[in-house]
């Protein structure tokens, strides 16, 4: 996608004011009594908020019941930390950042704190993160006890480790958490921390389960951003994660349904495979992203019963400028799996479709997958083979994406011009080869026959040669007898995508780009 000449920066530290440290008071005497439905793990603040809060649900487990939400962003974790003193007394001097003092301790009760470690030491977890998590413990008890000498680099190591432990401990004592908002995960310990502990909990290998009731996952990096944090020119760019680490994670789960990202990309993955048929997932929504086309078709294959599937491409910059090669086919090919559930499709990808493109994605390495028990119990259980190319085609694709007429689930499909029809408008329609305007399909022959609402991105009304709009009449013409009651828009004017209606070119000015939504994701009481 797009490309900008200035780097990308990591945002700065947040300072912490007055009123800070009084919210932190506040939350600090109030912990046993306060019902919470959201919990938010960003910011510093809300990380020194957390041992009062389990303290209370060790000792009260009911407490808990009330939390239904949990926002946390392991990727800012080490700029909100730097050297970040923790001072939870009763002083007027605010939130500290020199070195520890006595004056600045709290009380913390001996057998509160030993509650807290036994139930850590029961989690269910392997005995180095069993270990890991008590000492971690035993570490902020000092540390709000005034009697921890750390500074700079090591502190922050050390903060980002209570917070990794306290998340694990939250995620276990709230037993009722229906949604998980989540930034970009960096690469570091904390985040393999983590993950060790959600797979455990996703594989059913912890003896007291851990988020049973949870449905959604969102992954959004940068819209957790408060207002007095600059997000400087990582803005601009599409934040690199392993999106099937967010799938392997949660996708055994019993009540599981959703999966979202947003302003997400690859580069250079560890993992490009997954066994098909083996998650829960029944919507998947992917928005202003940037994902290579066989990526997306392991996402879509994995999932056992696919009733929703978004993906839009564009808006932000990739950072080495980079095309993926588009391969309408392989989407049409992994979409296929789904064809007697799926009910809502809207893919905008046209902006990846250029006058001529690859038949198929190439094959990755048959060793590209995790080789751990986890890949393995998955792959005992698949319904497929790895490689979408294994897969007979079973249809006529050319430059398309396939007939969706045997969709007999389909009711909402919102998709590009060029993605159903395989003939390039606007940006790519000079120039195209006489194959370009054969479809294999009769264009209302495409349609799922229990469509209810169409809606084609990226066609603009009379700018196109004529074959095209010979086409659009004559499918004009034919639906209006085949689907009497199916709301058709974006022939009679143009309609762009979330993504496409972006700047493409390789070089464009910040102002051009998608904006991130600022969701709010503060503490929420019940």
């Amino acid at each position: 996608m797009a490309r900008v000449q200035q780097r990308a920066r990591r945002p700065p530290p947040t300072p912490h004011t007055p009123e800070d440290h009084r919210k932190l008071l506040g939350m600090w005497d109030t912990a046993g009594t306060v019902p919470y439905r959201r919990i938010r793990i960003i910011s510093a603040l809300d990380v020194e908020a957390l041992y009062p809060l389990i303290a209370a649900y060790v000792a009260e487990p009911e407490l808990a019941h009330s939390v239904e939400e949990i926002a946390l962003a392991t990727d800012i974790w080490s700029w909100e930390m730097w050297n970040w003193k923790c001072d939870c007394s009763d002083s007027e001097t605010g939130l500290r950042s020199s070195s520890g003092a006595e004056s600045n301790s709290r009380t913390i009760d001996d057998d509160t704190h030993q509650a807290m470690v036994s139930y850590a030491r029961v989690l269910g977890l392997s005995p180095e993160d069993t270990q890991g998590i008590v000492s971690r413990l035993n570490w902020k008890r000092d540390c709000l006890r005034g009697l921890d000498p750390h500074e700079g680099r090591l502190r922050q190591v050390l903060n980002k480790g209570w917070a990794a432990a306290a998340t694990v401990l939250l995620f276990s004592l709230c037993p009722k958490v229906k949604s998980i908002f989540a930034g970009e995960a960096d690469n570091g310990a904390t985040s393999q921390f983590l993950a060790r502990f959600l797979l455990r909990s996703n594989y059913g290998m912890l003896p007291r389960p851990a988020l049973q009731k949870l449905e959604s996952v969102k992954v959004a990096p940068g819209s957790h951003y408060h207002e007095r944090c600059e997000y400087e020119g990582t803005a601009c760019y599409f934040s690199t994660i392993e999106p099937l680490d967010y799938v392997r994670a949660f996708h055994h789960l019993p009540q599981i349904k959703t999966l979202e990202m947003e302003g997400v990309s690859e580069y250079q993955n560890d993992f490009l495979l997954f066994p098909p048929g083996t998650s829960s997932f029944r919507s998947v929504r992917i928005r202003n992203s940037y994902l290579s086309y066989n990526l997306l078709g392991v996402i879509i294959r994995s999932s056992e019963r696919l009733e929703e599937f978004e993906y839009s491409l564009g808006g932000l910059a990739y950072q080495d400028a980079g095309l993926v090669s588009a391969c309408p086919k392989t989407l049409g090919k992994s979409l296929l799996q789904h064809k007697n559930w799926l009910q809502v499709l809207d893919l905008d990808v046209d902006a990846d479709m250029p006058a001529k493109w690859e038949d198929e994605d190439e094959r990755v390495d048959d060793d590209d997958h995790p080789d751990d028990d986890y890949f393995a119990i998955d792959l005992a259980k698949c319904s497929g083979p790895l490689h979408h190319q294994d897969l007979e085609d079973g249809r006529e694709f050319d430059y398309t994406i396939g007939s969706l007429s045997e969709f007999t689930a389909l009711r909402r499909l919102s998709i590009g011009f060029t993605t159903l029809t395989g003939m390039a408008t606007d940006r790519w329609a000079h120039g195209q080869s006489e194959e370009r305007f054969r479809l294999p399909f009769r264009l209302v022959d495409a349609l799922p026959p229990n469509l209810e609402y169409l809606c084609f991105y990226g066609y603009h009304p009379n700018h196109h040669v004529r074959e095209i709009e010979d086409i659009v009449e004559e499918f004009l013409e034919d639906v209006k007898v085949k689907c009497p009651r199916l709301e058709a828009v974006g022939l009679g004017e143009m309609v762009l995508g979330p993504g496409s209606k972006y700047g493409y070119e390789l070089v464009v000015g910040e102002d051009e780009f998608w904006q991130r939504p600022k969701y709010d994701w503060e503490w929420v009481t019940a």
